[in-house]
């Protein structure tokens, strides 16, 4: 019985003639090499293609075209599995508020909608890591729980900082 050889053509015009792995055409190395050159091809498409723009979130309508736009990108391989899945967390949240705002106070409201915006903002320019961005999530939910719940949530703008600045790559 004859075994498959590699068919991958070298430079100088030559094959490889490695013997093949089962069911490929490709031996281990030049496999392993095509692979890899497909993942930079699929990364350096993924850098060019212009970022996702998020709407405001202030309404469903804002609400549904985000969720389209991040679930497009999921789709099409620019947003990875674990982001994409808190993207789409965060605006559950966000629809989540949304539905709840005639029993909040305006400003509460506009303040949760922003922080759920810009978190995800961090997170789809990469300046958040997804570990940080599923803590972020979870204070946001916390809040939403307390402010349904009628807890005072004031505190400084540098406490804030502070306690997100760790999270920050």
């Amino acid at each position: 019985m004859h075994a498959r050889t590699c068919d991958y053509l070298k430079d100088d015009g030559n094959r490889c003639r490695a013997l093949a792995l089962r069911g490929r055409e490709h031996c281990k190395f030049h496999l392993t090499g095509a692979q890899r050159q497909k993942r930079m091809e699929t990364q350096r498409a993924i850098a060019q293609a212009p970022p996702i723009e998020l709407p405001p979130l202030e309404d469903i309508n804002d609400i549904h075209l985000a969720l389209t736009g991040v679930m497009n990108e999921i789709l099409q391989g620019r947003i990875a599995e674990k982001p994409g899945g808190q993207l789409l967390y965060a605006l559950q949240l966000a629809r989540t508020n949304l539905l709840r705002a005639t029993d909040q106070p305006e400003e509460e409201f506009a303040a949760v909608q922003s922080t759920l915006t810009h978190v995800m903002q961090e997170l789809l320019q990469g300046r958040i890591t997804s570990r940080g961005a599923g803590r972020l999530l979870f204070g946001v939910q916390m809040a939403m729980s307390n402010i349904r719940d009628g807890a005072d949530l004031s505190f400084g703008e540098e406490d804030e900082a502070a306690d997100c600045r760790p999270l920050m790559r």
